[in-house]
């Protein structure tokens, strides 16, 4: 399934508590339980208390979610804030980008100095974001810098993982996990040379398929 339903540790969310979003991060998820990190310093004044009912907002590649959750408490010294989830995520906004299944040669690694550069091929591709198998588990919110080599030009782009499959695939013979990046800033000309090349491959999937 594409949608991301809940968020994963790790992930950056919005808490909504009486009509007011605060940042923060999901440290754990532990049934229903999610635990929070504590409200930065600007938002204090949204003390939230056990029983609150408040809504917590989170996106993946595609789509902005909206779940209702209730407070639990605070848990000291840290402080980490619980929350529960008391019902179904609904989508507040689907962003609408083509997706082609395409492999498109890729550079990946983190983005310090000396580190190591993997190979692949994507598995999708989209002007939001691709897919790609990853040689190492990576974890939501981690940034990549990845290299897409499109006819025959390298592009350079600065990505955030929004989704790891938490089962790793056998590709080859090695674990290899699913991976889901969305871009951050592309240049125009890498812009449009991906909307391009996801245009063509679409326009080819719709010829094999008549």
């Amino acid at each position: 399934m594409a949608a991301l339903e809940r968020p994963d540790p790790g992930q950056e969310v919005t808490l909504v508590l009486a009509g007011r979003p605060a940042r923060t991060r999901v440290v754990r998820r532990l049934g229903s339980d999610f635990y929070l990190e504590a409200l930065r310093e600007g938002d204090k004044a949204l003390t939230p208390v056990p029983q609150q009912p408040a809504e917590m907002r989170f996106a993946d590649q595609e789509t902005y979610w909206a779940m209702p959750v209730l407070v639990q408490g605070v848990l000291d010294p840290i402080p980490i804030l619980v929350v529960r989830q008391t019902g179904a995520p609904r989508i507040v906004e689907q962003r609408a980008a083509p997706r082609a299944r395409i492999q498109v040669p890729l550079d990946y690694a983190l983005p310090r100095p000396a580190s190591p550069v993997y190979t692949t091929t994507t598995l999708d591709l989209s002007e939001l974001g691709l897919r790609f198998p990853s040689a190492f588990r990576t974890w939501v919110g981690l940034e990549l810098k990845l290299t897409l080599r499109l006819a025959g030009e390298d592009h350079p782009i600065l990505a955030r993982v929004v989704r790891v499959s938490p089962h790793p695939l056998r590709i080859r013979g090695r674990a290899q996990w699913e991976t889901a990046v969305r871009y951050g800033f592309l240049a125009p000309a890498t812009q449009a040379k991906i909307r391009e090349t996801v245009e063509a491959a679409l326009a080819r999937q719709r010829r094999r398929a008549h």
